[in-house]
């Protein structure tokens, strides 16, 4: 009898403590919970329900849970809540401000209906309505769509700058590009023209990479097309001595962070067959002769935007059969899954496998060497070049 009622008594205490474990998990559940009947007046409700109806714990039984909505506001709640009550549907989850008594904030709601079941076959409905504040979450989901925005913005001006097509085919003149910029947007540049006698190629690359690159290459690029567009109504052919000039000013002009810019020039006169070439800073040219021999140019030179710039130039002779190739530090700088980067030794490998092959099909040995080197490994700076044939 006794170990009877020790029994008895140790499985109510362990039932009492696990109440009341229970009633502490319910006070403090995040947001705003109340169990309520099917008119809404609140049989139970957590903390911060009662903080909110701005009345104690043990009072907010019995109030309404429409207390917590505008007058104009509670209809809209209470139409979910009496489909819930009709027994149409089981629960419903909606989004409603909250704008009863405190500033309006966004709330994510969840009606569930529930039956308790008792001995007697007395059923007992009842209702848990549970708000979770998403004021917060829709204001940082609103600033990723912006930015998100902004950044298809950014993205469709570069891509306005940039030529239509990254292939070129003439019989004198042919090109093959690549592109591939680390983030949606980037800080490379490349760009040409081309005439009957005569063609140009620029490759340009702002410091950094993303949107703030990619929008200060607009910048450079309306420059360019700017000082164009001024030779054009002239009538005299666009000189690179001053592209370079126009760029260097455009970049200390800009206020805030500073930009800088590297950029290569390579001009062809086809008549004289020759390449003069020039450099800000940038990467060497590499130009492989018909017969597999590869020359690099690079000399001293300085970034574009600063007061005192210098260019590096040259001018050397071209025949049919040559390839040259220019890029931008993105590519030899290419790290693989172990941090090695790709390195000149092995661009310059690449580029003597492309020997016999055309200009596109060169262009893609380049692109799968870069590949096969890359793996895995996260593209840590924009990734471009330009191939072209003579």
């Amino acid at each position: 009898m006794n170990k009877d009622l020790n029994a008895t008594h140790q499985i109510i205490s362990l039932l009492e403590k696990s109440k009341t474990v229970t009633d502490r998990i319910i006070d403090h559940l995040p947001g705003i919970f109340a169990s309520v009947d099917e008119n809404g007046s609140i049989l139970r409700a957590n903390v911060h329900a009662s903080s909110c109806l701005n009345t104690s714990h043990e009072e907010v039984i019995g109030l309404h849970f429409s207390k917590l909505f505008k007058p104009e506001t509670w209809p809209l709640f209470n139409d979910r809540f009496k489909t819930v009550v009709s027994g149409r549907v089981k629960n419903s989850d909606f989004e409603l401000p909250l704008d009863g008594l405190t500033k309006p904030r966004s709330y994510f709601w969840q009606i569930d209906y529930l039956e308790s079941k008792s001995a007697d076959g007395n059923n007992r409905t009842f209702f848990n309505i549970h708000g979770r504040d998403v004021t917060e979450l829709k204001s940082a989901l609103g600033r990723v769509a912006m930015l998100g925005k902004n950044l298809e913005l950014a993205k469709a001006v570069q891509s306005l700058i940039l030529p239509a097509s990254g292939l070129f085919d003439d019989k004198n003149f042919k090109l093959a590009a690549h592109y591939e910029p680390a983030e949606i947007t980037g800080g490379d540049f490349w760009w040409f023209e081309h005439q009957a006698d005569k063609a140009l190629v620029l490759m340009g690359d702002v410091t950094g990479h993303g949107t703030g690159s990619a929008m200060v290459t607009s910048l450079i690029a309306g420059s360019i097309n700017t000082l164009k567009s001024l030779y054009v109504r002239q009538n005299k052919a666009l000189k690179t001595d001053d592209i370079f000039a126009v760029v260097n000013e455009s970049l200390t002009q800009l206020d805030g962070q500073p930009y800088w810019m590297t950029m290569s020039t390579i001009e062809f006169d086809f008549k004289k067959r020759q390449m003069e070439w020039k450099c800000a800073a940038s990467p060497p040219v590499f130009h492989m002769r018909k017969g597999g021999k590869i020359d690099v140019y690079v000399d001293s030179s300085t970034h574009l935007g600063v007061p005192d710039f210098q260019v590096a130039s040259g001018i050397v002779s071209v025949e049919h059969g040559d390839r040259v190739l220019i890029f931008t530090d993105g590519v030899f700088e290419m790290d693989n899954s172990q941090g090695a980067p790709f390195g000149m030794r092995n661009l310059q490998k690449a580029l003597l496998r492309t020997k016999g092959l055309s200009h596109v099909e060169a262009r893609n040995v380049i692109e799968n060497h870069l590949k096969n080197w890359r793996g895995n490994s996260q593209l840590k700076d924009d990734s471009a070049f330009v191939l072209i044939d003579l």
